[in-house]
């Protein structure tokens, strides 16, 4: 009568072992969740633990030719300790790899062993440069949402663009956060007042719990671009954002909720990788050709678009106000995009032999525009877009628009023109204008006060004698120069990276930073108050000039000189400070 008694003892204590013992090697997960990757470029395809390696199957996507590389102080942490990196499959450690023409690479890197028990991990760049890797939670458990069940309404409405000063409130919850994501883990830009002009930046304080609530002030509803995704924003209303860093789930309430819940992340055509595939499939066309196959690729996405299940009817008229701006924006800049790649092509940066279609005998129209987008001419919802409207409401607000980027450029503003905004709908408008003027006054009693800032003050000289009598001024020391925009974001980006080398050279180098009047100057005045060195705003003709002579296609572009004025070196696009200091201190 003991014998079951016995077996069901054996069978607990073997169950007991079983839910007690420990993981072993080899351990694989595909796909794992990642909480936080502050790099757009790399995704983790499988981890793989094994008890001589941990190996992380990567997968990268950038522009073809640009390239990427891990210093040799990455590693990965768990528990608190450190393991560090030991080598790639695909090139060596703290060197640069070339991205090949697809835009896209898979290569293995090679770390330390980590424990065969462990359930999360970070992968560090330990460098002190902006956009070093930072890849934080890479989970090899199943993790579960925790985003609040929200119900939407199908019949949510699109607010009306009417101008108000009233503040918007974007609040809500992040879930996963942890304070070593640092403060850019949600951060968001708008333009207060229409599609033009310097963007608004704001960072999210976050709490212990990844909550946040901040008030924003865009005179229409409009877009704000967080560091998820985009968002919709409205004067006077209150929306709340939920987002689950582990899952990737995201929820809304309040003010378009319904409307931001379909419009979050969606592709409409405005990608930068599906833009430059859409360009490549039109290489060696006739103009007629590569017009007719764009319209036939954008308009099967429009369909595709519009056959998405949505949880309400105003997202379909919101993806449409999206998909004529991007559509004829692109349309128009064909060209342009055609002739950068052929480029490309010719300079080694483009593998792919490209020719770009011949367009000077194709004329650009938006006339015999389908229907559809007829219809978007008369929108009420203008300032979700951009896009222009014969609405008289957005008449109005480019008026306004245009008379704020006047006097960011530094244009006289009339008297008549002042007495026109009394006659406009809402005296929200006046104000503006009014205020922006009396910053704009203030801006420019500091500016007269600082002698590293030198306003077009080389219009006199003809272009052929501007560089040496720029250079003139620096000589004994090796010149940096920064050709810049204040709509670059890669510029922007550059500038904070380079800024611990700045630091270790301002007693050596000269750093001299050169834009044009694509830059509206009240942008450039402002943005200029924090950015040490001697600064130029040059007129349109010899900016250009300056671009042309070192054949730069674009900015941020760097000219390194010696320090009696002879060229040495260019970039196109910041090289990272490794690879700057090198160049310099060639020239001491």
């Amino acid at each position: 009568m003991k014998t079951p008694l016995l077996f069901s003892g054996l069978a607990l204590l073997s169950l007991m072992a079983a839910c007690t013992s420990k993981p072993t090697y080899p351990v694989e997960v595909e796909n794992p969740a990642i909480v936080y990757n502050n790099s757009s470029v790399l995704s983790i395809n499988k981890v793989e633990l094994n008890d001589t390696a941990t190996l992380l199957y990567m997968h990268s996507k950038f522009r073809p030719g640009y390239w990427i590389k891990f210093d040799t102080a990455t590693y990965l942490l768990s528990g608190g300790e450190k393991y560090s990196i030991k080598a790639s499959d695909s090139f060596k450690i703290g060197e640069m790899f070339r991205m090949p023409a697809s835009g896209e690479a898979d290569f293995v890197l090679s770390f330390a062993p980590l424990p065969a028990a462990t359930k999360a991990f970070d992968l560090i760049e330990d460098v002190p440069v902006e956009g070093a890797y930072r890849i934080i939670d890479i989970l090899l458990t199943d993790v579960k949402s925790r985003i609040p069940k929200v119900r939407y309404h199908a019949g949510e409405k699109l607010i009306p663009s009417v101008i108000s000063n009233e503040k918007a409130v974007l609040k809500g919850q992040i879930f996963g956060y942890r304070a070593e994501m640092g403060d850019e883990i949600l951060s968001c830009s708008y333009f207060p007042y229409g599609c033009g002009g310097e963007a608004s930046e704001t960072k999210l304080k976050l709490d212990k719990k990844g909550r946040f609530n901040v008030e924003l002030s865009p005179y229409f509803p409009m877009s704000v671009l967080t560091t998820f995704g985009k968002c919709y924003v409205a004067p006077g209303h209150t929306t709340e954002l939920y987002y689950d860093l582990a899952t990737k789930e995201i929820a809304f309430k309040g003010a378009l909720a319904g409307i931001n819940k379909d419009m979050f992340n969606q592709r409409v055509i405005d990608t930068e990788g599906e833009l430059y595939f859409y360009t490549l499939d039109v290489n060696g066309m006739t103009g007629e050709q590569a017009y007719a196959h764009i319209d036939s690729l954008c308009f099967r996405h429009r369909d595709s678009l519009q056959a998405q299940k949505l949880e309400t009817d105003a997202s379909r008229i919101l993806l449409d106000l999206l998909f004529k701006n991007s559509y004829l924006s692109y349309r128009k800049n064909l060209p342009t995009y055609c002739r950068v790649l052929e480029v490309a092509y010719k300079d080694g940066r483009l593998k792919q032999p490209y020719v770009s279609p011949d367009f000077k005998t194709t004329t650009y129209t938006e006339e015999g525009m389908p229907e559809f987008l007829q219809k978007l001419e008369d929108s009420p919802y203008f300032s979700y877009s951009g896009a222009r409207s014969a609405n008289p409401l957005a008449t109005e607000a480019y008026y306004v628009e245009k008379l704020l980027l006047n006097i960011d450029m530094g244009k006289v503003i009339s008297e008549e023109e002042i007495a026109g905004l009394d006659t406009l709908s809402s005296p929200v408008y006046k104000e503006l204008v009014e205020d922006h003027l009396t910053a704009y006054a203030q801006l420019q009693e500091k500016m007269n006060s600082m002698e590293n800032v030198h306003l077009r003050p080389f219009d006199e000289l003809p272009n052929g004698e501007l560089l040496a009598r720029l250079l003139e001024s620096y000589r004994g020391k090796p010149v940096l120069i920064d050709i810049w925009a204040t709509w670059c974001a890669p510029c922007k980006s550059a500038m904070k990276t380079i800024l611990p080398l700045k630091e270790k050279l301002k007693d050596q180098v000269h750093f001299v930073y050169i834009t044009g009047e694509t830059s509206p100057l009240g942008d450039w005045q402002r943005m200029i108050l924090d950015i040490t060195g001697e600064h130029f705003y040059l007129s349109g003709g010899q900016y250009h000039f300056i671009m042309n002579k070192f054949k730069s296609q674009g900015v941020p572009t760097y000219l390194l000189f010696d320090a009696n004025g002879r060229f040495h070196k260019k970039y196109i696009g910041y090289p990272g400070n490794e690879e700057m200091q090198k160049s310099l201190q060639e020239l001491f």
